[in-house]
């Protein structure tokens, strides 16, 4: 998994303003979203998109977890976790797959955001039938002591 070393106050959410296309599709659905109160230094933002066009004979979507258990955006509002400043320590990003019987295999990019207290998750899943795939695209944005942004992006295509 890549790991992003944050240690500051954000904004979590799936609200997100593209610095530039990460993916060729079109249409992106924002998996996730952290955002430094203070981008003066170090880290600026953190957001990981999709392709949600499903094709044919596949089920793929997206979940949000809590401490392991699938949440609401409400919940995550309710629990002061949502469009609030929260302290992050840092974001891990990864791809997870599980071989089938079909030989096909099921797949899923996790993004898991450590808090004080909790352990915030993001995951696109794609249940494969073999014969599509879906971008799923993240850039990280820094800046330097120069004030100079530094962008690092990857994907992975599931």
């Amino acid at each position: 998994m890549n790991k992003i070393i944050v240690n500051k106050l954000c904004i979590i959410n799936q609200e997100v303003q593209l610095h530039r296309k990460l993916s060729k599709w079109d249409e992106q659905t924002v998996l996730a979203n952290i955002t430094a109160v203070d981008d003066s230094e170090g880290f600026v933002q953190f957001y990981c998109t999709y392709d949600p066009n499903i094709q044919c004979c596949e089920t793929c979507g997206d979940n949000i977890k809590l401490n392991g258990n699938v949440s609401t955006v409400d919940q995550l509002f309710h629990e002061e976790i949502w469009n609030k400043a929260i302290f992050v320590k840092e974001i891990s990003i990864g791809e997870i797959y599980s071989p089938t019987d079909s030989g096909h295999g099921n797949a899923s990019v996790l993004v898991k955001v450590k808090l004080e207290k909790h352990v915030l998750e993001f995951e696109f899943y794609n249940i494969q039938n073999g014969y599509y795939a879906h971008e799923v695209m993240w850039d990280t944005i820094t800046k330097d002591k120069l004030n100079v942004k530094v962008y690092d992006d990857g994907g992975f295509s599931i």
